[in-house]
């Protein structure tokens, strides 16, 4: 990263942080400045979505910080349907605050989240069938877990629900499925998840992803969950390396 962009980062921007970290210490700010370079510019991945996937991780790990990085990926080229589906993507990994946040921080920066007009019907007719959405996760899984399991047991319609948003978000959503899960992967990851980060390891190179990239999409989990993330996210690609 040049001189200009290091004038953007985040390690010196003090909207991100109330305290600047990187003058604690000479090597660790260059450390710092190291992670930064790696989110910041095109590698295995491009800037734009390391910016989403930090947008993700920012609005479950580091709300004050999610502005930041909606900021930055805007000016790297990333869109408002794509940060919609980037607070889909987190409604489905941890709940409705930080899909909040991640809109809250797009209409912060003068970015407006399309909709698609309002709730779909939800009348008898319009129910899925319980039998094809096992089947589904079958064969995503490799069998029905036990959590998808009880729901058709007991909670039809949360079943639906659950089928429904992993549709909305890693299927026909506004991310393609590679991005989709490489999102879920790092935020899995900053949270030290090593189970599901290792889900949707192996959903993202199902969708084409490489070893590469979700190496970076590790990286960029450091900021949020610090080495351990990147432990989390390790382990979760050499468990998936011989599916690829």
């Amino acid at each position: 990263m040049g001189d200009a962009a290091a004038g953007r980062s985040l390690i010196a921007d003090e909207r991100a942080d109330a305290v600047d970290i990187a003058p604690l210490d000479a090597s660790f700010g260059r450390a710092l400045q190291l992670l930064d370079g790696i989110v910041g510019g095109d590698g295995a991945l491009p800037a734009a979505e390391k910016h989403l996937m930090a947008v993700a991780a920012a609005a479950v790990r580091d709300p004050a910080r999610c502005a930041v990085s909606v900021e930055r990926a805007v000016g790297c080229g990333a869109t408002s349907t794509q940060l919609g589906g980037v607070a889909l993507a987190v409604y489905l990994s941890r709940g409705a605050a930080p899909a909040r946040c991640v809109l809250a921080a797009a209409r912060s920066v003068g970015a407006t989240v399309p909709t698609s007009g309002g709730a779909h019907p939800t009348d008898h007719h319009d129910r899925l069938d319980t039998d094809p959405i096992l089947a589904e996760f079958r064969a995503v899984f490799g069998e029905v877990p036990d959590r998808v399991r009880l729901l058709a047991e007991h909670a039809p319609d949360a079943l639906e629900a659950y089928h429904r948003m992993r549709v909305a978000v890693l299927r026909d959503g506004a991310l393609p499925p590679r991005l989709a899960e490489l999102v879920l992967f790092g935020v899995n990851a900053a949270e030290h998840r090593g189970d599901f980060a290792t889900v949707h390891a192996r959903g993202a190179r199902r969708a084409g992803a490489s070893e590469a990239e979700l190496v970076e999409a590790g990286v960029v989990a450091i900021e949020f969950g610090g080495v351990a993330a990147w432990l989390a996210a390790s382990e979760a690609i050499v468990a998936t390396r011989s599916e690829n």
